[in-house]
């Protein structure tokens, strides 16, 4: 499941490094957080929906460890180490009830940031 997407994000991965040519390469994976948990909940459908994400997850993770791309768990840090958590009651989700708040944007750039700055080299 999900194998297409990992291979498109492979094929995107490698493309970046043949242009970058050898050249030293700051290049972050981040994966998705689920924005609708509860939606998911009051349907009775969480556990299949949190079963998919967390499939689609492995495969961004996959297509990353392949090309020793460090990855930000976005997914643990809005939902929740067992995924159960709803980042729209944190504030983490804007207004539109989907996207990040600038706080969930915050969470996100200091993710990132925690990982460093070491370029790839490949």
């Amino acid at each position: 499941m999900y194998q297409s997407y990992t291979e498109n994000l492979k094929a995107i991965y490698k493309e970046v490094f043949s242009l970058r040519n050898g050249q030293p390469t700051i290049i972050r994976a981040i994966d998705l957080y689920n924005p609708v948990i509860n939606e998911h909940r009051k349907r009775y459908m969480e556990i299949e929906c949190t079963h998919c994400q967390e499939i689609f997850n492995t495969a961004i993770l996959n297509a990353a460890d392949e090309f020793s791309i460090p990855l930000v768990s976005v997914y643990d840090a809005f939902n929740g180490p067992d995924h159960n958590e709803d980042p729209r009651e944190k504030g983490y989700i804007g207004n539109d009830g989907i996207h990040t708040s600038e706080i969930g944007q915050q969470i996100i750039a200091d993710l990132l940031s925690e990982t460093g700055y070491e370029p790839i080299r490949q």
